[in-house]
């Protein structure tokens, strides 16, 4: 008796919270008591007229599957398989076709060999437009062209995707630059960068439904270019230092689900900055940007220094340091040095160092005045107390 009451009690707080909590508690078969564990970090993201549900499959020797249950009303506390929108064993659903701003509940319940259904995982979401970046808008005629910097791949036929199957590109001035994942398998950028995803269509070896990207904040769907064989995807990245996951999910037209996932960072860009005060050389010391710096990169030919052909990858050099003191460059394999110049400060040249791939240059740089430190106290010191003694005078009057 005690422990039904207790349970009743988890079942009845489980859906008093909305969102994407986890309830904790357990169902009971009536003929013999058997607890089946829930689904774990059951999420729901929204997305342009669809909702992305992922969640981890419980570890239960029993286990056998899982059924999702949308409502547009509230949350769905007992299992009815006349709701149900997806059963199966993946980890990841679409649920496509909705209506933008209105919000769904989902809840999804796992199941055992002999049908007996845990209690139920809850998440909601309302279909967006995306909040992170908007999607590439084509005309009929408007194509980013990959060909000059993706050779023709051997054939093969998939029916699982993979991060290998897809490609990544920089868009600089409507040019792309080709880039790839990192040694630990994340894809790096810059704030405020664009970035174009691409996967052949042709790889399948079944009819494909839709392929999604989702990250943390929104999800995506690619779009078909049919006289390419492609699948393309065109985002713009916040400005600030974050990360987020990144997965991308293969529906098809059998119903089959494919996932994989990787992890988007977005790094600062550089920075040019002198240390000092803003009150004439006085008080405590801190990095104040520099403005207005002409950042130059050299690259070692053979064995000459020569500067960097920026243009080749769609960017210039030199580049001059905005109002934050920023810059960035993304450079190719290589051998180089960064040179630092602006007038009233001494001119600051680097170490010579390696890339040993496509690689953003984010040094953080300082640069220090001709007129140095003890100079500058003094002439602060004479500036004061020239102020004074005008004070001093004027009182006097």
């Amino acid at each position: 008796m005690k422990k039904n009451i207790a349970i009743a009690i988890i079942l009845f707080l489980s859906f008093i919270f909305a969102g994407s909590l986890s309830a904790l508690a357990y169902s009971v078969d009536s003929s013999g008591g058997e607890l089946v564990p829930n689904v774990l970090q059951f999420q729901a993201i929204s997305g342009d007229k669809h909702v992305s549900l992922s969640w981890e499959n419980p570890v239960y020797s029993d286990f056998a599957g899982v059924s999702i249950l949308r409502s547009n009303l509230n949350y769905i506390a007992v299992y009815d398989p006349n709701q149900s929108i997806y059963k199966g064993n993946a980890h990841s659903f679409i649920d496509l076709e909705l209506a933008n701003d209105k919000t769904y509940f989902y809840t999804i319940f796992a199941y055992n060999s002999k049908g007996v259904y845990s209690s139920g995982s809850i998440a909601k979401a309302t279909p967006k437009l995306p909040s992170l970046a908007e999607p590439y808008q084509r005309a009929s005629s408007d194509y980013l062209d990959t060909s000059e910097v993706q050779p023709p791949g051997p054939a093969k036929k998939i029916d699982k995707i993979e991060l290998a199957d897809f490609y990544y590109y920089l868009v600089l001035n409507k040019k792309v630059l080709k880039v790839g994942l990192n040694d630990a398998g994340e894809l790096h950028v810059v704030g405020g960068s664009t970035i174009l995803i691409e996967i052949p269509s042709d790889i399948f070896s079944k009819p494909v439904n839709v392929i999604s990207v989702s990250t943390d904040e929104s999800s995506y769907l690619m779009t078909l270019i049919p006289e390419k064989n492609k699948y393309q995807l065109v985002i713009s990245t916040p400005k600030n230092s974050s990360s987020s996951q990144f997965q991308f999910v293969a529906v098809f037209k059998d119903r089959t689900v494919s996932n994989v996932k990787t992890k988007l960072v977005i790094d600062p860009q550089g920075y040019i900055y002198q240390r000092g005060s803003s009150f004439l050389g006085f008080g405590s010391k801190q990095e104040m940007r520099v403005s207005g710096a002409k950042v130059v990169i050299y690259q070692r030919e053979g064995d000459n220094w020569k500067i960097w052909k920026a243009e080749k990858y769609f960017q210039q050099n030199s580049q001059i340091s905005d109002s934050s003191g920023e810059y960035a460059f993304f450079v190719p394999k290589g051998e180089y040095y960064l040179e630092v110049s602006k007038s009233g400060f001494r001119r600051y040249k680097s170490d010579p160092f390696s890339v040993s791939g496509p690689k953003i240059l984010n040094k953080n740089i300082e640069i220090t005045p001709w007129v140095n430190l003890p100079v500058r106290v003094g002439i602060s010191l004479v500036i004061l107390l020239i102020f004074i003694f005008i004070i001093y005078r004027f009182k006097r009057k």
